[in-house]
C-alpha cells in the first residue's frame, strides 16, 4: 500500500479531522485522555506553552533526567532526552552536556513551531524518561527501542519493533537509522528486519540476531495499544508503546497516519492484513475491560 491509496482508502474514511487533530497530533492532549482512563503513560512533568511561561520556569523543579518534547511534532524531531545532571544541566544520551540556556533556546524552538508537522505554533512539555536495558531481542538496547501496533477498527493488523542504532543516536525512527523489526501478531515472535530500507537479520551495531525472539509483555502490549485506539476515536491509529524496565508497557503516542515502513518490516502489504486481520493472541482484551 502506497501514501495516496492509504490516504484515500484508509485514513480519509477512518479517522476524522477533528479527531486527528484534537488527539493524535498533540501528545499533551493523548497523555492526558489516556492517563484519565487509567491507560499507562509517562509522568508529565511540565507543559510550557507561552514565553511568559518559559521565562518564569523553575528548572531545579527537572529531575536528573527526562525527555523534552514538542506536543505537535513527528517522525522523531525536535526530541531532547537527558540521562544525569552534569554541573547546572544536564547529560545528553551521548553525553554532551545541555544547559538551561541551551534547553530554553531549544523550548521557544519548540513554541515557534520549528518541529511541529505544519510549522504552526507548538507547545512543549517535559516527561519521565522511559528506559529499557535490553530490546526485544534480549540484546543490551542502545537508547530507547519501542513497539509499534497497528489498530484498524478495534483490530490488530500489523505491529513491529523500532530498534535505536548509534546512527539513530538511540532514537527508535526508522528516517533517522534505526532497525525495523516485525512481529507475527498471534504469537509475538519477531520473524523480519529491515534497515534504512533494505532486509536485515542481525543489528548492524552489535551483530546480534533480531529474528525468532518473543516479545515480553505480548498480550498486555496489545490490550493496551486497543484500548489507547478505541479512546482515540480513531479507526486507523499507530500505537507507540515502550517495554519500560519499571513499569512494563507504556504508550508514548498516537499516530494518525504511523508510515509505511512496517509493510517492509514485515515484509507484508497492508491492504492484504487490513482485508484479512491476524489470529490475536487467547486472551487479548482491550485494556481496563472484562
Amino acid at each position: 500500500m502506497g501514501l495516496n491509496r492509504r490516504e484515500l482508502e484508509v485514513i480519509s474514511p477512518c479517522n476524522r479531522r477533528e479527531q486527528m487533530i484534537t488527539v493524535a497530533q498533540s501528545k499533551v492532549n493523548t497523555k492526558r485522555l489516556l492517563e484519565s482512563h487509567g491507560v499507562p503513560v509517562p509522568t508529565t512533568y511540565a507543559v510550557i506553552e507561552t514565553r511568559d511561561e518559559l521565562a518564569r520556569f523553575d528548572w531545579g523543579s527537572l529531575p536528573d533526567a527526562f525527555a523534552l518534547k514538542p506536543s505537535g511534532g513527528g517522525r522523531g524531531c525536535g526530541i531532547v532526552v537527558t540521562v544525569s545532571r552534569s554541573g547546572d544541566g544536564w547529560a545528553s544520551f551521548s553525553g554532551r552536556p545541555l544547559g538551561r540556556r541551551e534547553l530554553a533556546f531549544h523550548v521557544l524552538a519548540i513554541l515557534s513551531g520549528d518541529f511541529s508537522r505544519e510549522g504552526r505554533r507548538d507547545v512543549a512539555h517535559f516527561e519521565q524518561r522511559m528506559t529499557s536495558a535490553v530490546d526485544i531481542t534480549g540484546s543490551p538496547a542502545r537508547g530507547l527501542p519501542d513497539v509499534r501496533v497497528i489498530v484498524h477498527k478495534g483490530r490488530v493488523v500489523m505491529a513491529m519493533s523500532r530498534i535505536p542504532t548509534i546512527a539513530s543516536d538511540g532514537k527508535a525512527n526508522l528516517h533517522q537509522g534505526a532497525v525495523g523489526v516485525g512481529i507475527d501478531i498471534a504469537l509475538g515472535v519477531t520473524t523480519h528486519a529491515v534497515h534504512d530500507g533494505a532486509p536485515c537479520t542481525v543489528h548492524p551495531d552489535s551483530g546480534r540476531g533480531l529474528l525468532g525472539a518473543k516479545v515480553p509483555y505480548w498480550n498486555e502490549t496489545l490490550s493496551i495499544a486497543l484500548r489507547a485506539a478505541e479512546l482515540s476515536g480513531l479507526g486507523y491509529t499507530g500505537i507507540d508503546l515502550v517495554l519500560d524496565d519499571a513499569r512494563g508497557p507504556v504508550v508514548l503516542e498516537i499516530n494518525a497516519r504511523p508510515g509505511l515502513n512496517i509493510q517492509i518490516a514485515n515484509l507484508t502489504g497492508l491492504r492484504a492484513a487490513l482485508a484479512n486481520p491476524p489470529a490475536m493472541p487467547t486472551g487479548v482484551v482491550a485494556y481496563g475491560t472484562h
